[in-house]
Parts: structure tokens; sequence; C-alpha cells
């Protein structure tokens, strides 16, 4: 969405403050595309696809560094374990990087019908959202779901619901 990045700044500028101002350690998790829930960006791009209709991207290649919910469930703690005054900030993200494209793609071949894509590029809109993960790495570790096993196993939970 257009507003998303000024949207994200602006909470985030708020939370500065507090960790400031009220001397509270916080912790900011700037996060990236989450794999996992239904309804979530993967999962509506399964079902576009299913559904015949087209995928307007804003770039090509359109790259994300999804997370798995699992993901974010072990690394809650350490993410809280390393809030400061200021605050601490880190990209909440996974630790590889995927395009769009490509999952379409698996998308497209699991489904045996192809994906409608057309990419319009709009310079108030960021191509993609891949994340530098070192500073996540160090506070949490290594992430345990990998994206395309994560993708695999929404997949399978998509096709066996009825048809769309």
């Amino acid at each position: 969405a257009q507003t998303s990045p000024a949207t994200k700044l602006g909470l985030e500028a708020v939370a500065r403050f507090c960790a400031q101002a009220f001397d509270l350690p916080m912790t900011i998790a700037r996060l990236n595309t989450v794999i996992g829930p239904r309804k979530a960006y993967f999962s509506a791009l399964f079902d576009a696809v299913r559904e015949g209709r087209e995928i307007v991207l804003p770039g090509e290649p359109n790259c994300h560094s999804p997370i798995h919910t699992e993901d974010m469930i072990a690394q809650i703690e350490p993410l809280l374990a390393a809030a400061t005054v200021p605050a601490t900030v880190v990209n909440w993200c996974g630790d590889e990087v995927v395009t769009t494209q490509q999952t379409l793609a698996r998308t497209a071949e699991l489904l045996g019908i192809p994906a409608r894509i057309k990419v319009v590029s709009d310079p108030t809109i960021p191509a993609g959202n891949p994340n530098e993960i070192t500073r996540r790495m160090a506070l949490t570790g290594p992430c345990q779901v990998p994206f395309w096993q994560g993708f695999e196993a929404m997949a399978a939970d998509i096709m066996a619901e009825t048809p769309a």
C-alpha cells in the first residue's frame, strides 16, 4: 500500500519517543513479509492464481525476506530480551530472499495453470523489501523454517480446501 512506509515510520517515531521519554526499554521489530497464516501475502497470491486473477507487482524482481509464523513465535523472547533505551531496532525477517515471481511460478506449477503477472512500476511504492538480517541473526539465531518448506506446507493446506 502506498501509505505503508509512511505509516510505519510514524509509528516507529512514536515508539522511539516513548522509549526515551518514559525510560521504557523497547525493541522495534520492522516486520517483513509473513508466511504461514491463511490470507497473508503468499496465500492471497496463491488464491489469485487459482482464481485466474491478474497479479500486479511493483517491481521486477519483487524481492522479500519472508519469515514464518513459527519462527516469529520462537523469536519473540529474544527480541524482548534485546529491548533497550534508546530502542533496539531490528529487521524482523527470514534468512532467505525470495521473489514473488518465484513463488508465483511454483504456485502455477502446483496448480497446473499459469500465473497472470503484470509489473507496474510506481515511484511511490517500493519494488520489494529484502532485508539485512545480521542484527536479527545476532539476537535470535537462524530461522528454523526454510521458506520453501513453509510455502509448500501452505500450498498443501490451500489445495486441500474446497476450490475457490
